[in-house]
């Protein structure tokens, strides 16, 4: 199996950490002995913003665990079909318009930037040495990889997605209620196969 593409949705609400801290502040302002650990915590966490599912204020009538767990899962099928929809979506603009010089002068820059830090230990190099052996490589992977990174094309890109990333027979591997999702699957597959997750092969204690 491969992946054919990758995309990301994220919750539709955005806010400062000062603005959660604020938040959960007034929240929690009857039970809080030390608010300032509170401050403390909040101000060294090094995130600038964080995603939510609602509104601050919507989170005040969520008293029960249980309750903010069913939010959550409502709009995690929704961010769920977002993405799905944004990974299809690049698939096919990748097969329509292949990549752009920009595009691939970028990837470039990350493969030969990744590659010196993948052999920098005995371990690496040992792992490596043996993975050309077993697929018949010679040393030219290593002392040719940035040449032969430079010498792809965007035409050869494109040729490529063709190859390795077909539009036809994709499969997609969803975790979840199955009675619950399946609406949502039916919108890209007719066909569902539906495993549960104590099946042989899909959870460590099952037999």
């Amino acid at each position: 199996m491969k992946i054919a593409s990758v995309a990301r949705a994220l919750p539709p609400y955005r806010f400062r950490q000062q603005e959660i801290f604020e938040a959960l502040a007034r929240h929690w302002k009857k039970d809080l002995a030390k608010p300032e650990l509170l401050s403390r915590f909040h101000h060294r966490v090094g995130v600038e913003t964080r995603y939510f599912v609602l509104p601050l204020d919507g989170y005040d009538n969520l008293t029960r665990w249980g309750d903010a767990n069913r939010v959550w899962l409502e709009k995690a099928e929704e961010l769920g079909e977002q993405a799905i929809d944004l990974a299809l979506e690049v698939l096919k603009k990748l097969h329509a318009n292949g990549i752009t010089g920009e595009q691939l002068g970028s990837a470039k820059s990350y493969l030969k930037g990744q590659f010196p830090p993948m052999i920098e230990t005995s371990g690496q190099l040992a792992r490596l040495i043996v993975r050309h052996e077993f697929l018949g490589l010679d040393d030219s992977e290593v002392n040719q990889f940035e040449q032969r990174i430079d010498g792809v094309t965007p035409e050869m890109a494109k040729q490529a997605i063709a190859k390795h990333f077909p539009m036809e027979s994709l499969t997609f591997t969803l975790v979840g209620k199955a009675p619950e999702i399946a609406p949502m699957v039916k919108k890209y597959a007719d066909k569902q196969d539906e495993k549960e997750i104590s099946a042989p092969g899909f959870w460590p204690g099952s037999k």
